[in-house]
């Protein structure tokens, strides 16, 4: 059975002094080549092996994402729907605003969002 050897190419544009990539340039096998590496549980893997013997930065960016302040994790939102049962079941995200149909509050938090 012959094997073959799949090469990856990439162009990139990196500002060295601020050691960042400005641009990146790919054809569509390196970009599923990375989407099937954001899959992977990284988590799972860097606890592992340890972030000293992961390749590359995934082991620093383990290290960011777990070091990361919660102020810059959105929160889950809050849905509310009009208690009234025959209306249109309006739904918003802001407690306490009126239902257009028939104007009460709504306060009822709405738990089947899709």
């Amino acid at each position: 059975m012959a094997t073959t050897t799949m090469i990856l190419k990439m162009k990139l544009l990196i500002d060295t002094k601020k050691n960042r990539v400005l641009f990146a340039e790919a054809n569509k096998d390196v970009v599923d080549f990375l989407f099937s590496l954001l899959a992977l549980p990284v988590a799972t893997i860097v606890k592992m092996l340890g972030k000293e013997s992961m390749c590359g930065s995934v082991g620093n960016l383990y290290g960011s994402v777990e070091n990361l302040d919660y102020s810059y994790v959105p929160r889950p939102k809050n849905f509310f729907k009009c208690s009234y049962t025959h209306c249109n079941d309006y739904v918003t995200d802001s407690s306490g605003v009126s239902c257009p149909s028939c104007g009460y509050k709504n306060r009822h938090i709405y738990t089947d969002v899709r």
